[in-house]
């Protein structure tokens, strides 16, 4: 009866944390997993006050797994992605773009911390700001004089 109004939650992933919550210490498991985001948001930050560019705006989170990245206007962050960040800087983050569908907001993009370790934020962070760093420069050239 219980299964036939459940319609939320599939009967094999309910056993399979029952079972984990009979054998395993839950308190302790909580515990293990905020030391282990804490040092991750805590890198993240790091990065980025060491790599990204003074141009940019970022929010620090008081909580979840992201941060909110805002350009120079004229820095698409889409393109940006589809040809430098993903295929030559092996970087990737969600644009704006896809936040904002009906809206003309292309300059922002959002970084996670949560699936990756200590030493990939920093290499990631460091290859990010070399790439936003070019993206800034090229959407606003200094002109010649």
């Amino acid at each position: 009866m219980l299964l036939a109004s459940n319609l939320g939650a599939a009967s094999v992933v309910q056993a399979a944390l029952a079972n984990y919550m009979k054998e395993n210490d839950l308190d302790a498991h909580l515990a293990d997993l905020r030391t282990h985001y804490c040092a991750q948001h805590e890198a993240m930050t790091a990065a980025i006050q060491k790599y990204i560019p003074d141009a940019v705006t970022v929010t620090h989170p008081t909580g979840g797994f992201y941060y909110w990245v805002t350009l120079p206007q004229g820095v698409d962050t889409t393109a940006v992605l589809a040809n430098i960040a993903a295929p030559q800087a092996h970087v990737t983050y969600i644009p704006s773009a896809n936040f904002y569908p009906q809206h003309d907001v292309h300059n922002g993009l959002r970084l996670s911390y949560s699936g990756v370790t200590s030493a990939q934020i920093d290499v990631g962070m460091r290859r990010l700001g070399r790439v936003l760093e070019t993206a800034i420069k090229r959407a606003q050239p200094v002109p010649e004089v």
